[in-house]
């Protein structure tokens, strides 16, 4: 299942995962908490792994989960979730002194869905400035969506709309050291799916989007990932392979980022 592992300071690490031990065990008029559900783990230094946390009884089946660690030591992690009449929004859960947090929306986009969209959100921070991204199908319109956070998590602004209008999610995000942040998603275009990457401003948005690739192969990009590097950023996603043989490889770009 979906999984994040986020590292400390010390050696250890703290594992969050989509668990199925309870999914698909609904008996009829039931409350719909035998579902996917999100749970947690810290792993010590020396591999000694310490009681699991149930944080959330109903997520969505399989979109990615995403997590990362502030600069207070505190975790922020974000997941889509589920409710019972099927509303898949985004949460977010917050660890802070050895506690979790309630699960909270970071927007009501109000999305129903019967089925799980296979297109979970991304997160990223430096400091205490957190960025959000996800994919959302509400109301039948696809759009990508960022929010921002000055607090560690604890409060997002607004969300601000990303996409050209023929989304397809598929999202991450690298938060930058002034406040802004670099974002990338999936978009479809007449001649197959363009990955697309934005530098973006709580105060103006995405004012110069970019197509990084345009893929014309049959494969599809899969999901693009980005990592920082010094001056800017890696992104690496699912490309055609060359010759007869087909197939797909791994296609890795190196992207400046302007201070």
């Amino acid at each position: 299942m979906a999984s994040s592992l986020v590292p400390d300071s010390i050696g250890g690490l703290t594992a969050l995962w989509l668990d199925g031990r309870a999914y698909d065990n609904q008996a009829e008029n039931d409350s719909f908490d035998n579902a996917m559900q999100v749970r947690a783990r810290r792993v010590t230094p020396d591999g000694t792994m310490a009681p699991e946390s149930l944080l959330d009884a109903r997520a969505c089946t399989c979109c990615q989960t995403s997590a990362v660690r502030t600069g207070a030591g505190d975790i922020v992690a974000v997941y889509r979730d589920r409710t019972a009449k099927e509303i898949r929004d985004i949460s977010v859960i917050r660890m802070r002194g050895g506690g979790w947090s309630k699960p909270a929306s970071i927007h009501a986009d109000g999305w129903e869905i019967a089925g799980c969209p296979v297109n979970g959100p991304a997160v990223d921070v430096v400091g205490m400035d957190v960025a959000v991204i996800w994919f959302t199908g509400a109301n039948g319109d696809a759009n990508v969506k960022i929010a921002f956070s000055k607090d560690g998590g604890a409060q997002f602004d607004d969300p601000l709309p990303l996409d050209l209008g023929a989304p397809g999610g598929r999202v991450d995000v690298l938060q930058l050291s002034d406040g802004t942040a670099l974002a990338l998603w999936m978009e479809y275009a007449k001649e197959g799916e363009a990955i697309i990457m934005c530098r973006v401003s709580q105060e103006s948005g995405c004012t110069t989007p970019k197509a990084l690739h345009v893929n014309l192969g049959r494969e599809s990009v899969g999901f693009p990932r980005m990592a920082r590097k010094a001056g800017g950023a890696y992104v690496a996603w699912t490309g055609s392979a060359e010759g007869s043989a087909g197939g797909t490889t791994i296609r890795l770009v190196e992207v400046a980022i302007a201070p």
